[in-house]
C-alpha cells in the first residue's frame, strides 16, 4: 500500500511535471503564433510603407518635372525680359538723341519753330514726361530682370533639393524591400 501510494505520488509528480511542460509548450506555441502574426503584420506594414514610398517617389518625380518646367518658364521669361530691356534701351537711346537735338536748339528756336505758344509748352512738357517715363521703365525692367534671376536661382536650388529627396526615397524603398525579404525568410523558417 505504501508502495502504491509512493507510485501514485511519483506518478502524480510526473503528471504535474508533464502538465507543466505541456503548459510551457502551449505558451511557447502561443508566442510563436504571436510572433508569426507579428511578422505577418510587420510584413503588411512594410508592404504599406513600400507602397507609400512608391507614391512619395512618384510625387517627388512630379515635383521635379514641375520644377523643371518652372525653371524653363523662368529662363524663357528672363530671355524675353532681356530682349525687351535691350529694345527699350535702344528706344531710349533714340529718344535721348532726339532730346539732345532738341536741347541743342535754344528755347527761342523751339518757340519760333512752334505754331503757337501753347504747342511750345506742350512740346517741352511732353519731352520732360517722356524722359521721366522712360527712366522709370528702365528701372522697372531692370528690377524685373533681377527678380527673375533670383527666382531662377531659387528654382534651381529647389530642383537640387528634390533630386536629393528622390535619392533618399529610393534608399528608403531599398531598405524596406530588404527588411521584407528578411522577414519573409524568417516566416519561411
Amino acid at each position: 500500500v505504501d508502495e502504491l501510494k509512493q507510485q501514485i505520488a511519483s506518478n502524480a509528480e510526473e503528471i504535474r511535471k508533464t502538465e507543466a511542460e505541456i503548459a510551457d509548450y502551449k505558451i511557447r506555441l502561443n508566442n510563436v503564433g504571436a510572433q508569426k502574426k507579428t511578422l505577418q503584420s510587420a510584413i503588411q506594414i512594410l508592404d504599406l510603407t513600400r507602397a507609400k514610398l512608391n507614391k512619395e517617389t512618384q510625387l517627388t518625380q512630379a515635383k521635379i518635372v514641375r520644377t523643371n518646367d518652372t525653371v524653363s518658364q523662368l529662363s524663357q521669361s528672363i530671355t524675353d525680359k532681356e530682349t525687351r530691356i535691350t529694345k527699350n534701351k535702344k528706344a531710349i537711346m533714340n529718344i535721348i538723341s532726339q532730346i539732345n537735338e532738341t536741347d541743342s536748339n535754344t528755347l527761342l528756336e523751339i518757340l519760333l519753330g512752334s505754331d503757337s505758344l501753347s504747342s511750345f509748352y506742350v512740346e517741352v512738357d511732353d519731352l520732360g514726361r517722356l524722359e521721366t517715363s522712360l527712366r522709370d521703365s528702365i528701372k522697372s525692367l531692370e528690377q524685373l530682370r533681377t527678380d527673375l534671376g533670383i527666382q531662377k536661382t531659387s528654382s534651381q536650388t529647389k530642383q537640387r533639393e528634390l533630386l536629393s529627396l528622390k535619392a533618399q526615397l529610393v534608399d528608403q524603398k531599398t531598405i524596406a524591400d530588404q527588411q521584407r525579404r528578411n522577414q519573409s525568410t524568417l516566416l519561411a523558417e
